[in-house]
């Protein structure tokens, strides 16, 4: 291609583009009319959302008043098995522990979907409609959300739960909280009778073939492990089921509640609405051309 055709080419393109813009602003009313069409119904359609309302708690690892007897009962397992060198250790170990299973269960989705499953405010929603009805309980799980926090940036473990209705959203995070502390319980208390049981046959067996006591690192005679055997003997675990996994930093209150970004709609259904306006001012000019050219062929 010659040099002169290349120019020739660009000159034609460039009025190609010049009419094409021109097309546009000869049709600039019906743009306008077009974006402020759509931009009110984006901004009405906001009013139309359903409201949500979003309750949180703060958690944190517990202290030894709220494990109930299971903090006894723990403490001395973990001074007959020497498992830690101090009290502070183990008191330190038996506290995490059961912080730990707290958010493995409240984390779980297995815990989230049993609650809902077994919860009356799920039963009362329910259509028999299979779809609708696990449409229903896949929301409500994801609006069931653990955060794990951050001491080092002084962000706290949360716990948030958001639903159409005010009140039973921080009624039902109550709720779910209670019911994932029970989970817990339930898991540390049939954990620590298997631990509890397997040490007492191991002292028991050990004092039976007089097996030197190994305790922080010291050998003693084997009549450490008869004493064992005769403490472990004399208790029998019976817990008082008042153990709380967890203290509250901040219990289950409801946030602000944010509004639909009204403004973010109207400019979404104004965006639509310029290129909606744009199609139909080229639509238009393209079928007034087609007229006017049958008009001058006849």
């Amino acid at each position: 291609m010659s040099e002169n055709q290349i120019l020739t080419k660009q000159q034609t393109e460039s009025l190609d583009l010049l009419d094409f813009f021109k097309v546009l602003f000869k049709g600039s009313w019906l743009i306008f009319l077009c974006v402020a069409l759509f931009g009110g119904i984006g901004f009405g359609a906001s009013y139309l959302m359903k409201q949500k309302w979003t309750s949180e708690a703060h958690i944190y690892q517990p202290i030894t008043a709220e494990l109930g007897n299971y903090y006894p009962y723990s403490s001395m397992y973990k001074l007959l098995s020497g498992s830690n060198a101090n009290e502070g250790e183990a008191t330190e170990a038996i506290l995490l522990q059961t912080y730990q299973e707290l958010k493995r269960q409240i984390s779980s989705y297995d815990t989230v979907v049993l609650f809902w499953e077994n919860n009356d405010y799920y039963k009362q929603q329910v259509t028999g409609d299979t779809a609708k009805d696990q449409a229903l309980l896949n929301e409500l799980v994801e609006n069931t959300v653990f955060i794990e926090g951050n001491e080092s940036k002084n962000q706290p473990t949360r716990v948030l739960l958001t639903l159409d209705n005010p009140k039973r959203s921080v009624e039902l995070l109550l709720m779910y909280i209670n019911y994932a502390n029970l989970s817990a319980r339930n898991v540390l208390y049939s954990d620590f009778m298997v631990r509890w049981r397997t040490l007492s046959d191991q002292v028991n067996v050990s004092g039976q073939m007089n097996l030197p006591v190994v305790q922080n690192g010291h050998i003693t005679n084997s009549e450490g492990w008869q004493a064992k055997f005769k403490m472990m003997s004399a208790v029998t675990p019976k817990f008082d089921n008042k153990l709380q996994a967890f203290r509250y930093l901040k219990a289950p209150t409801l946030l602000p509640q944010t509004q639909p970004n009204r403004i973010l709609w109207a400019s979404i259904g104004g965006i639509f609405g310029f290129l909606f306006g744009c199609a139909l001012v080229l639509v238009l000019n393209l079928r007034k051309t087609r007229k006017r050219e049958v008009v001058q062929n006849e």
